[in-house]
């Protein structure tokens, strides 16, 4: 198998409020209820950002698990901002 990923320069495409900070890769809830999937954490000075993209458009290959063979895969996690609001 044959894997490559890169990064290159992107505007933040929004914010993703949640009730808690993102401290871990894997699934996530928003406050609305909507999944996303974490690739990457950033934090800082300049504020909290994640790599993300809605589960409900993960390419199969990402959510599938039976095995199917899929070929070449192109998937893209863009940023976004991160706010954590109280419920």
């Amino acid at each position: 198998m044959f894997s490559m990923s890169s990064m290159s320069p992107c505007e933040i495409q929004g914010t993703i409020r949640v009730a808690k900070p993102i401290r871990k890769l894997g699934t996530i809830t928003d406050i609305n209820g909507a999944r996303w999937n974490i690739r990457g954490i950033f934090g800082g000075r300049f504020g909290n950002y994640v790599q993300a993209a809605r589960e409900s458009g993960l390419h199969p290959y990402f959510t599938d698990t039976s095995g199917a063979s899929f070929g070449m895969v192109s998937q893209e996690w863009k940023p976004y901002n991160v706010e954590v609001v109280a419920q």
